[in-house]
């Protein structure tokens, strides 16, 4: 690296003696085994029988180094002549993931690393992916996981195969979870409150029992919208740390500063001159009924779930809803809900990508915009939140682009898959003999959205079970058929 840095300070400070134009009349490439001469010329911006300075020939070194397809380049320009040397980095012939049994998690890992097979092989960009797949490993709670290339080049063409090969480790337990700071609540309440869980030796099955940092995030929304709920509007999960307890175990640590309680004070609802006030009537008691409550994030949710009910009637095609908070008399909080009209435009067509698990009718039937809608904001946004809460996806993401017509746009609804299934197993002893169980908890059977779930306990002298099976909308009534079974 050092070696590269040096030489192009040398060219580029023998380029800086140019600094007039200089017309080139010929041009020289060498060293070039795999790219051609025409492709060099292209990608640096160079030409004959115009005139260059030192600033174009920079320029040209720069962009050339940054294709990664070259370790050294070398650029002299005399008396008319250019001459080009360049050293060109291997090209990878394979890559191989070892180490890994999941095949779709092997898949995700070549998904996501830089280098492919095909490309120019780089040093930075080989530790830039080692990084990766370490920080994608951690997130699924495989801290203590190594990742050991090794390289098999062929001069004779100027290629290497590359092996990653992956030592997951154990998985990081998390033995103790502790919450710290102006927390307010018991810490065996906040445990019921969080997803994690502290390693027990009857959870060896349990996932949750795992460090992951997807599942830490999860925490902390959940502890910010616990406090919230019971009024503390400016509580904040000031961060959330793993400390190392032993070589496979974690005490994760939850900092919190939970503030004072606020309270509803003042609410105003502001509608466009031509809507009917009485339309929002519901609104207006929800208003009543919660003036001097304490804060809750369930209370505004009511509120403006009541105002999507008006716009899901379709008494309001093009509605969109701004909250404004206003805090007075120090713990007290005025809010407006401003009612608008929004632009006018509607559904071409929604497309529903990266669902490889999931049939794309699970998703469609959560949506209550639909392809020839008016695109109402609310409504939008609620079918947005309606897939987010199948629980099936680790994430939902949704861009609005231009359609055919300026009136017309087309909604891409963007999802990632993540496991929605858990084995548990459980054993004890107790005065009335010991009892063994286990069970099954699928949220997406089949892809088809169904929950499952089957439990069973032996003992010495009983055997219980349990299946539940539900599946929602079921025949499209927007029900839930429930089979329970004991």
């Amino acid at each position: 690296m050092n070696n590269l840095l040096l030489k192009i300070i040398v060219t580029l400070l023998f380029l800086t003696k140019v600094s007039y134009g200089e017309l080139i009349n010929k041009i020289e490439i060498s060293g070039n085994k795999r790219i051609s001469n025409e492709t060099i010329l292209v990608l640096g911006e160079i030409s004959k029988a115009k005139d260059f300075t030192s600033d174009n020939l920079n320029n040209s070194l720069k962009k050339l180094y940054d294709t990664n397809f070259f370790k050294d380049i070398n650029i002299s320009l005399n008396n008319g002549l250019l001459k080009i040397i360049v050293d060109e980095n291997p090209i990878i012939e394979d890559i191989e993931i070892l180490g890994i049994k999941s095949k779709t998690f092997k898949e995700e890992l070549y998904k996501e690393i830089g280098l492919k097979n095909r490309m120019s092989f780089t040093e930075g960009q080989l530790k830039n992916d080692i990084n990766l797949i370490k920080n994608i490993l951690k997130t699924n709670g495989f801290y203590f996981a190594t990742v050991k290339p090794s390289l098999v080049k062929n001069d004779e063409l100027n290629s290497i195969r590359l092996k990653l090969e992956i030592d997951r480790g154990e998985k990081a337990r998390i033995k103790e979870i502790q919450f710290i700071g102006d927390k307010k609540i018991k810490d065996k309440k906040l445990l019921e409150v969080i997803a994690s869980e502290e390693h027990k030796f009857w959870k060896f099955v349990s996932n949750k029992v795992y460090l992951n940092q997807s599942l830490i995030n999860l925490d902390k929304r959940l502890l910010e919208n616990y406090y919230k709920n019971l009024g503390y509007y400016r509580v904040k999960v000031l961060n959330s740390f793993a400390e190392l307890n032993d070589q496979t175990s974690f005490k994760l640590v939850f900092n919190i500063e939970a503030g004072e309680k606020f309270f509803f004070n003042n609410f105003n609802l502001n509608l466009p001159d031509d809507y009917n006030k009485e339309d929002f009537k519901k609104v207006n008691k929800i208003f009543s009924k919660i003036k001097g409550e304490k804060y809750s994030i369930d209370s505004i949710n009511l509120i403006l779930e009541e105002i999507d009910r008006v716009a899901s009637l379709r008494l309001y095609d093009f509605i969109d809803a701004v909250v404004e908070e206003n805090i007075v008399s120090g713990n007290k909080i005025d809010f407006n809900f401003n009612v608008v009209d929004s632009k006018k435009f509607y559904v071409e067509r929604i497309n529903v990508l990266g669902n490889f698990n999931t049939i794309e009718e699970v998703i469609r039937n959560r949506l209550i915009v639909d392809e020839g809608d008016p695109l109402n904001q609310l409504l939008y946004n609620k079918s947005i939140d309606r897939v987010k809460s199948l629980g099936i996806f680790k994430s939902v993401e949704s861009k609005i682009k231009d359609g055919s017509d300026p009136n017309l746009k087309v909604i891409d609804l963007i999802v990632e898959e993540k496991p929605t299934g858990e084995i548990s197993l459980a054993a004890g002893v107790g005065t009335a003999g010991s009892t063994i169980g286990g069970g099954i908890t699928e949220k997406n059977f089949l892809g088809k959205g169904i929950n499952l779930k089957t439990a069973l306990e032996v003992s010495e002298d009983s055997v219980k079970g349990q299946f539940i099976y539900s599946k929602p909308n079921f025949n499209y009534t927007d029900n839930t058929l429930l089979t329970s079974l004991k």
